[in-house]
């Protein structure tokens, strides 16, 4: 958040040797900038998310549906788990 002059990450790559696959998360709305930032970090956290990439700012200045593309790694993370984790993204 600019007024506050804190660091905020908005997606983020490991840069991961592996074989990835795909997750797409698609919102209509969500709660605030503060939350999606902090949904980042969490998936940051997680093993096996390797890379997150999203629409963030253009659909957030439009109020657009907002989309989330996740790479994981399937030796890691199975796809049950990855819809688990979107459950419990707070955005």
């Amino acid at each position: 958040m600019d007024s506050l002059k804190t660091p905020s990450i908005l997606y983020f790559d490991k840069h991961s040797k592996t074989k990835t696959l795909t997750y797409t998360i698609v919102r209509d709305k969500f709660c605030c900038e503060y939350c999606f930032k902090g949904a980042v970090q969490y998936l940051l956290e997680i093993e096996g998310i390797e890379k997150v990439e999203s629409n963030f700012n253009e659909a957030y200045d439009k109020n657009e549906k907002i989309i989330i593309n996740i790479q994981y790694d399937p030796n890691l993370i199975t796809s049950e788990k990855m819809k688990q984790v979107e459950l419990e993204l707070d955005i």
